[in-house]
This record gives C-alpha cells, sequence and structure tokens, in this order.
C-alpha cells in the first residue's frame, strides 16, 4: 500500500503537471515559463520521494537527447543537492558495519557534512592520531525501498509499455537500466574499485590526483578516502588567477579524453561539485559512483565525429554516427541528413554572435542537437554512447566557464598530440618483441589517421528483413484501422435513408452496438499497431542489429 501511495504521489504531483505543463502549453501565453514551472515542481517531487525516484530523475538528466533541455537542466540539481537524513541514522548505520554495538564510540570524530545525495552523504572526519579523511555514509534503509520502488515503477511501466503511450522507446527499458545503475551504487566497494582502478590508469598521466581508499574502512554502506582541501569549482573562483583557471580548464578536459578513449572508462558526472583545484599543477576529482564505458570498436568513432564536424565534413559524420547506430528500416535517413547539417550550420552561426555563452558555442551544445535530430528521426543511438555525450557536454561546460574562450577542437588536436607522444614514450621504455612491435606501429597509425578507414565506415548494424517484415505489417494494422468506422458509417447512412441491400447486412445489431464494436476493432487495430512497432524497436536496439 505504501509502495502505491509513493507512486501514486509521483504520477500526480511529477508526471501530471509536467505533461500539462510541457504537452499541453500551446495556448499559453508563454510556454517556455510553464515547461519551466512544470520541470522544477517534478524535481522537488523527485527530491521528497528520494531513494529511487532521485536516481529516476538523475537517469532522466543523463539522457538529454530525450527529455525537453529545460527538464534536463533542472534535474542536473539532482546530483548533489538532496537534504541529508538525521545523524542518529548515520551513526547507527556506521556502527553496524564497523560491528560496534549501539552507543559504541567511533574510531573517529565526524567533524561536519561536506555534501549531501540521493543514496548518501559525504561527512569529513579525524582520526587520533591528526589524521583528515572523508566518509561516504549510505542513507539507511535506501536499499530496501529503492528495491520495493524498483518494483512498482517496473509495474507501471510494464502497464504504459503496454498501453504503447511511447512508440520510440519502452520505459521498462529505462527502469531495467535504472536497476542495474542502482544496484552498481548501492555497494560502495564498486566505486572503491573504480576509484583505485582509476588510479592504476593515471599512474602515466600527470596533473590529476584520485583519492586513496582507505580499506580498512570501506564496507557496503560506507567508503572512507582522502579529504581533498582544495578549492571545489563550486565555490568562489574569483581569488583564482587566469592563467590557472585556463590550465585548470585544459587539464580536466584531457584528462576527460584520455579516460575515455584510452582507458576505455570514463567518470560520466564531472560536474563542478566533484572537482577541486589542490595546487597550481594539479586537480582532484571526486565520487566515481557513476561511469561510462566504451567498447574499444567504436572509440576512435566518436573522436571521428566531432573532428569531421569540425572541419565541416557532414557527409563522414552522418557515416559515423549511423555506424554507431541501431537504424530501423523505417527511420528517416534522408531526413536526418538534412537536420544534421541544419544543426550543423545553426551551431557554426552562433559561434560569430558577439557575448554568446561559451558552453552554447560550444561542441558539446552541437553533439547534443545532434542526439536529439537523430531521435526525432527514429535513430537509436546507444545508451553509453548517449551517456558519454552528456559527460562530453558536462566536461565541456566546467572548462568554458572556467575558460571563457575554451575551444575544445584546439584541445582534441593538443590531446592527439599528446596520445602519439605517450605511445612513442612507452615504445622506448619497454622492451617490445617483433608481435608487440607490430601491434604497437598499427596503434600509433590509428592515432594519427583522423578517420577510421574507409572497411570501417560500412554502417555496423544491418535491418533484417524480418524487422522490416514487423514494421510494414505495423503500419498495414495503422493503415486499416479506420476502415471498420468507414463501413459503420455506411451501414448507419444505409439505415438512415433506408437502403435495404446495404441496411441487410447486419441486421442483429442496434447503431450503438454497431458503432461499439466497430470502435472498439479499430482501437485494437491501432493499439496493436503502436504495440509491434515498440516491440520491434526495443528489439531492435537490444540486438544491435
Amino acid at each position: 500500500m505504501l509502495r502505491m501511495s509513493r507512486l501514486l504521489y509521483f504520477l500526480w504531483n511529477a508526471v501530471y503537471p509536467l505533461l500539462w505543463g510541457g504537452v499541453f502549453v500551446l495556448n499559453r501565453a508563454n510556454p517556455q515559463a510553464a515547461i519551466g514551472q512544470s520541470s522544477e515542481r517534478f524535481r522537488k517531487t523527485l527530491t521528497d520521494l528520494g531513494g529511487i525516484y532521485v536516481k529516476l530523475g538523475q537517469l532522466m538528466a543523463s539522457r538529454p537527447d530525450l527529455v525537453h533541455p529545460k527538464l534536463a537542466a533542472e534535474l542536473e540539481n539532482l546530483f548533489d543537492r538532496c537534504p541529508p537524513e538525521p545523524v542518529d541514522d548515520t551513526y547507527a548505520t556506521i556502527r553496524e558495519e564497523l560491528g560496534l554495538s549501539v552507543g559504541a564510540d567511533l574510531p573517529f570524530r565526524v567533524l561536519g557534512l561536506v555534501a549531501s545525495a540521493s543514496f548518501g552523504s559525504v561527512f569529513k572526519i579525524a582520526f587520533p592520531d591528526g589524521r583528515i579523511a572523508a566518509l561516504k555514509v549510505q542513507r539507511r534503509e535506501v536499499a530496501a525501498q529503492a528495491e520495493r520502488d524498483l518494483r512498482t515503477l517496473a509495474a507501471g511501466a510494464n502497464l504504459l509499455d503496454l498501453l504503447t503511450i511511447f512508440v520510440g522507446y519502452r520505459l521498462s527499458d529505462w527502469i531495467e537500466e535504472l536497476r542495474v545503475w542502482t544496484g552498481e551504487e548501492l555497494d560502495y566497494r564498486q566505486e572503491a574499485r573504480r576509484m583505485e582502478y582509476f588510479a592504476h590508469e593515471l599512474g602515466r598521466y600527470q596533473g590529476i590526483r584520485i583519492p586513496t581508499v582507505d580499506w580498512s574502512l570501506t564496507r557496503r554502506r560506507i567508503l572512507a578516502m582522502d579529504y581533498f582541501a582544495g578549492r571545489w569549482l563550486t565555490e568562489d573562483l574569483s581569488p583564482i588567477n587566469g592563467a590557472e583557471r585556463i590550465a585548470t580548464a585544459s587539464r580536466l578536459f584531457q584528462f576527460f579524453l584520455f579516460q575515455t578513449f584510452e582507458a576505455g572508462i570514463f567518470h560520466a558526472d564531472l560536474h563542478k561539485g566533484n572537482v577541486c583545484i589542490l595546487d597550481a599543477e594539479t586537480i582532484g576529482i571526486i565520487d566515481f559512483g557513476i561511469v561510462g564505458f566504451i567498447p574499444r570498436s567504436v572509440r576512435d568513432r566518436h573522436l571521428s565525429i566531432i573532428l569531421s564536424l569540425r572541419q565541416g565534413d557532414i557527409d563522414h559524420a552522418f557515416k559515423e554516427i549511423i555506424a554507431i547506430s541501431v537504424v530501423p528500416p523505417d527511420a528517416d535517413l534522408a531526413g536526418f541528413r538534412k537536420l544534421l547539417e541544419r544543426a550543423y550550420f545553426d551551431w557554426r552561426f552562433r559561434s560569430f554572435q558577439p557575448g554568446m555563452a561559451a558552453i552554447d558555442r560550444g561542441a558539446g551544445a552541437l553533439m547534443l542537437a545532434v542526439l536529439r535530430t537523430a531521435f526525432q528521426c527514429g535513430i537509436a543511438i546507444d545508451s553509453h554512447a548517449v551517456r558519454y555525450y552528456r559527460a562530453f557536454n558536462l566536461v565541456d561546460a566546467v572548462s568554458s566557464n572556467l575558460d571563457d574562450n575554451f575551444s575544445q577542437i584546439n584541445e582534441i588536436d593538443r590531446y592527439r598530440k599528446n596520445r602519439v607522444q605517450r605511445r612513442i614514450d612507452e615504445f622506448h621504455t619497454a622492451a617490445l618483441d617483433i608481435a608487440d612491435t607490430i601491434s604497437f606501429i598499427a596503434g600509433l597509425l590509428k592515432a594519427l589517421n583522423v578517420h577510421p578507414s574507409d572497411a570501417q565506415n560500412v554502417p555496423a548494424h544491418r535491418s533484417s528483413r524480418y524487422w522490416a517484415m514487423m514494421l510494414n505489417l505495423s503500419r498495414l494494422f495503422r493503415w486499416i484501422s479506420p476502415v471498420p468506422l468507414f463501413f459503420a458509417a455506411l451501414i448507419l447512412s444505409a439505415r438512415a435513408f433506408d437502403w435495404p441491400t446495404v441496411a441487410d447486412l447486419v441486421v442483429t445489431r442496434s447503431n450503438w452496438q454497431l458503432v461499439a464494436e466497430t470502435m472498439l476493432l479499430s482501437c485494437l487495430l491501432f493499439w496493436g499497431s503502436r504495440l509491434l512497432r515498440s516491440h520491434t524497436y526495443s528489439a531492435l536496439r537490444s540486438s544491435g542489429s
């Protein structure tokens, strides 16, 4: 009963106002303001419900290709602006994880709250020897509450999918992604392992520091690590000189490119609250609860898309986007090609407007426009790729905030040169046999090459005849759905004008029965069309075909 009441509260206070403010605003004087107000109410409702509902909002914020830009921007606040739980509950969790009795003294002193998020809070602690550390503590009972809410949301999503409210994607797929995401975040040992992995991979990368994990105090619900006493980017940065701000922006962006295209795993939540300036040559990165992965086969394609757009090579960018996408048989490729070119020139024209904000003329803004355009044309881009582009836009925004003249393209060129230099340095310091040497040369050529070879430009996902047949069947259902209504109108007209030959066709049905049955048949045909199309799209995305 409690689960259902929470769901009803969510639907009434969040979903209904959002639909009313975001869909039915055509007759309002200021529709943008209405959408903004609905988005704010939606975010506040998620915050009130807490737990998995906040995670749902974070997931929506990570898909700016599918939700309204104002809603995505509003939901960004859910990543680090949640009220903390009562401190007694926090102490109880710590004692349970450390195996201490109720009321027992902790092996450290809590100095204060640092930050609070949906699943946990971070505290500054001090040990008896004077050492300062940070302790992340999971909210009490959040795991059980999350599991209950996930079951409720899954049931609601399955119902909406059955009713085919959305055809382009299935809500149940979102809830499943949310379940996987939540399962990873609820075990802080997973985050600790990621931190250790990033620290290991950055051993050859200068200027970035990851907190060291204190495994003696790390458990499933608590995570102890180094405390960074630098200047966080959410603070007033006016005391920092311009040269240091420019260097920080470049270092952060270079770190993002390095982890993405060389490590294959990237920090997917590099907003200002997770970055601090430790000194003139080092920045600190925290919170590895949300990460993204890019398969080796498509890493260079993402870099190639950005470079192609930079050079104005729309045709090559189009081929590369199609190569990393799932393209249903009824996707509007010609329309996407035209809209892609329009989005590119709109982005280029913005760069010539005086006073245009750096984030609006950055490459990240262009990539988000491309994602939305692809969705409008029925092209499904892999969710991992979307998470990468969302993270790219986030880093782009932080770097542009630090440096008004920040250029993503210049930084990408610098990264490619540094990447080649790192490969050369590795070659000098390692003892390689013939096979390793051949592999090194191949990797060096790839690092030097802007675009993959023409053989790689063949779209990776082919639409089979089976899926084409399913979509054609869906079209057939949609086209014949009005036919029963036409025949009903014909028979009713025959009865009204006394056409006996036609009227005798359905002598056993009253007018109301005839109308009800034909309307039901038409609705079933139309619903079957949408259901078949929705399941076909979902199967295409799942199979990657």
